[in-house]
C-alpha cells in the first residue's frame, strides 16, 4: 500500500492485511477516508478482542499510533457529522451559486477528506452541467446528514486537483 504518510513497510503491510481481512474492495480507500478505516477496524478489533490482554493491548497502540500518523480520528456509529473532517465519501455538498444573474443549486459529491480539505467532483446544477466556481471566492455550503440535519459552513475552492489514483 503505497502512502506519502510516513508509515514504514510493515506498518504498511499490517494495514493492507487488514483491509483484506474486513474485505474493503478498495484498499487505497483506507488511508484517505475516515469511514473507511473506522469500518475496516470495527471488523479488525472483533477480531483483536480474541487476543491475549497483552496482544491486544499492544494492537491498539499500534493502531493508535496509525491514527496520529496518518490524522485520521475515530467516529464512533450513530454520531453526526459535526465537521467537514467528518463528511462521508459519497455524501453531497451543496452551494448556491449566481449564474447568468440567476440563483442556482449546485451539488459536488465528496469523494475524500482529510486535515487539510474535503476532495470534491466538481460542483454541478440541476441540468449536470459543471458550474465554474471561482478560486478563493467565498461560499456558504451546507450539508444535510444522514439523521436529516442541515449543516452550515463557509468555505472555498482553494485548488482544483486531478483526481487521485490509488497505488497499491
Amino acid at each position: 500500500m503505497g502512502t506519502g504518510k510516513r508509515l514504514v513497510y510493515e506498518d504498511q503491510m499490517k494495514l493492507a492485511e487488514m483491509a483484506t481481512f474486513a474485505k474493503l474492495r478498495n484498499p487505497a480507500l483506507l488511508l484517505d477516508s475516515v469511514i473507511a478505516f473506522d469500518r475496516v477496524v470495527a471488523v479488525w478489533m472483533k477480531w483483536a478482542m480474541q487476543l491475549s490482554w497483552l496482544e491486544m493491548e499492544s494492537a491498539v497502540a499500534w493502531l493508535k499510533k496509525i491514527r496520529k500518523l496518518v490524522g485520521l480520528r475515530y467516529l464512533s456509529e450513530g454520531v453526526e457529522p459535526s465537521s467537514t473532517r467528518e463528511l462521508p465519501v459519497g455524501s453531497h455538498v451543496h452551494v448556491v451559486v449566481k449564474e447568468e444573474n440567476k440563483l442556482h443549486l449546485s451539488t459536488a459529491s465528496v469523494l475524500g477528506v482529510d486535515d487539510l480539505a474535503v476532495y470534491m467532483t466538481p460542483f454541478r446544477n440541476e441540468d449536470r452541467e459543471i458550474v465554474r466556481v471561482r478560486l478563493r471566492k467565498d461560499l456558504w455550503c451546507f450539508f444535510w446528514s444522514e439523521g436529516g440535519e442541515e449543516y452550515r459552513f463557509e468555505s472555498q475552492i482553494l485548488k482544483v486537483v486531478p483526481a487521485k489514483e490509488p497505488v497499491i
